[in-house]
């Protein structure tokens, strides 16, 4: 995913690196109008047996948890402010106390 951002690093809960600017990603939408943008990719793990779900804080389409559908885990989110949108994700397993981790996007730089 060279072609969306560069040098993503995730220490402790902060993500830094640069997302560029993209047109035409059809990876993240069908709609026209999602399709240009700066976009966050991330393969995200978790314990086995867990259920992932992932919500973007401060979107402003389809705001909420989401479940992974898929065993790839990949998460594809669309970034258009860094400094107050945050990344949560969620597991829950059968017979544990659900966790959930928040990451800050403020590290983000967006490409003009």
């Amino acid at each position: 995913m060279s072609e969306l951002q560069d040098g993503i690093t995730i220490l402790e809960n902060a993500i830094s690196g640069t997302l560029l600017h993209v047109t035409d990603f059809t990876n993240f939408s069908g709609d026209p109008t999602e399709q240009e943008g700066h976009y966050l990719v991330l393969n995200v793990s978790g314990e086995e047996g867990a259920t992932l779900y992932h919500e973007l804080v401060g979107a402003v389409k389809k705001p909420g948890r989401h479940k992974f559908e898929d065993d790839d885990r990949q998460l594809i989110v669309r970034v258009s402010d860094e400094k107050t949108q945050k990344i949560k994700l969620y597991a829950e397993k059968k017979g544990c106390i659900p966790s959930v981790t928040t990451y800050d996007l403020s590290g983000l730089t967006l490409s003009p």
